[in-house]
């Protein structure tokens, strides 16, 4: 991985971390203030940074990829890799360029996430505008998870 991958998961993901614990506005039934950092096993899939709630009895595990260099083909991965996760997570988060070249990704994976995912498998999706290695533009939620999900056991042991 490059620097600017790992960068880019570590800041969004002490982004959303810190929303999580101090406001409500992207938290689900899945997530408390008491969400913090945990690790991960490097067994596959291996995400990019791991979550757990132990109020709620959660583990949210985070995929993230960056603009430089990403295609369209590789953010679809990341969303698979998103899926995979479920496996061994209650949840997982992806976080994704907004753009890729001059397509409007955020847009379709907006739409993606409405008409397949959305109240049916427990992923949330954030987007960006750009990266600077340090900095994000215009980082969002666009989807959510669907509180009705929480509660329904995904993991296969």
């Amino acid at each position: 991985m490059s620097e600017h991958h790992d960068n880019g998961a570590k800041i969004s993901s002490k982004i959303i971390l810190s929303s999580w614990k101090s406001e409500l506005k992207w938290r689900n039934k899945f997530i408390s203030d008491s969400i913090h950092f945990c690790h991960s096993s490097g067994v596959f899939p291996s995400p990019d940074r791991a979550f757990e709630d132990q109020k709620k009895k959660t583990n949210i595990l985070l995929e993230f990829k960056p603009q430089k260099g990403e295609s369209k083909r590789g953010i679809m991965t990341g969303l698979g890799q998103c899926i995979g996760y479920l496996n061994k997570a209650h949840a997982s988060v992806f976080v994704a360029p907004a753009y890729i070249d001059d397509f409007d990704m955020g847009k379709f994976l907006t739409d993606t996430f409405k008409k397949f995912i959305f109240k049916k498998l427990p992923i949330a999706l954030f987007t960006f505008d750009s990266f600077d290695g340090e900095n994000f533009k215009n980082f969002k939620l666009r989807c959510n998870i669907h509180d009705g999900l929480y509660g329904r056991s995904n993991i296969i042991y």
